[in-house]
């Protein structure tokens, strides 16, 4: 009886101590699952952070998209505008080129004309110069024969009352 009674009690330590054990792992497994729970929590609460992050990086995606859009819609307007200076420029560059020609032209006839100017005003001085010399002379010739007449009539009077 006593040798059951000590089998019974070494059982009843074993049990105990399996249900030790047991409690034990119990208790870790229990641990361990609320550590799981929380590290799920901020799991979650991680996934929450990135999802917003990525919705935030969705929204400057498409701002990003929208003004590349319109930067590439200016750069092309910018290209056009460029285009339409540069045809410009080209006729602008080619009026002053036909502008400049007809200056050297004008600008010689001008000289021509000048040439022709100080020609005709010099052939015009020497005419009037003549002119005043030949008048000049018509009037001393007409001088000379008036004083003539003159004293041709006074020899005439004279003889006519030398007559008489």
């Amino acid at each position: 009886a006593h040798h059951q009674q000590e089998t019974a009690t070494a059982q009843l330590e074993q049990l105990h101590q399996e249900a030790k054990r047991q409690e034990e792992i119990l208790t870790r497994a229990v641990q361990e699952k609320e550590a799981l729970v929380r590290e799920r929590a901020a799991l979650e609460v991680r996934l929450q952070a990135v999802e917003r992050d990525r919705q935030d990086l969705t929204e400057q995606l498409l701002g990003l998209s929208s003004a590349k859009e319109q930067l590439e819609s200016s750069l092309f307007e910018a290209q056009q505008q460029i285009s339409v200076i540069e045809v410009t420029r080209g006729q602008l560059e080619v009026q002053i080129q036909t502008i400049t020609q007809a200056k050297d032209v004008i600008q010689g006839e001008v000289k021509c004309l000048k040439l022709e100017l100080d020609t005709e005003r010099c052939r015009a001085e020497q005419e009037r110069d003549a002119a005043a010399q030949q008048l000049a002379q018509v009037e001393q010739e007409g001088q000379t024969a008036l004083e003539q007449q003159k004293m041709a009539h006074e020899e005439e009077v004279n003889q006519l009352i030398e007559k008489w």
